[in-house]
């Protein structure tokens, strides 16, 4: 099975525009105001990983406080973590696709998860971010 055939097959029948790279799908997303990139690649033993990246570089001197932040998120989760990479907050989530039949709905479910979870945190990343030390 291959699963970014089958995931862009997906991503047709919602009717949401992405670009094919050589690895991966991208794709703008949304949320009322919140508007962030995700891009979501396959491995070869079947898992598919959904990376969604917040817009804000991250600056040095906010580094520990966004850190702080993430740790706090990351412990109430069961899936999912949000992280660091190439200087921007992100939120990653990885799922295995094992049974074809069920590839849409599972696929389609855990994107909705991943694209809540990265809208849900929004305040809270962007407040590590740039909210002014009290």
């Amino acid at each position: 099975m291959d699963i970014l055939r089958s995931f862009m097959s997906m991503l047709d029948l919602k009717g949401i525009k992405y670009v094919r790279t050589d690895d991966s799908v991208q794709m703008v997303l949304c949320s009322g105001q919140h508007k962030w990139k995700c891009a979501v690649s396959a491995t070869e033993n079947g898992f598919l990983c959904i990376y969604n990246r917040y817009p804000w570089e991250v600056p040095t001197d906010r580094l520990e406080k966004l850190l702080c932040e993430m740790n706090s998120l990351n412990e109430g989760l069961a899936a999912g973590c949000f992280m660091i990479s190439e200087g921007r907050a992100m939120f990653r989530y990885a799922l295995y696709v094992g049974d074809p039949l069920l590839f849409t709905d599972i696929a389609a479910e855990h994107f909705s998860s991943a694209a809540a979870m990265t809208d849900r945190a929004w305040e809270r990343m962007y407040s590590a971010l740039h909210s002014a030390e009290v």
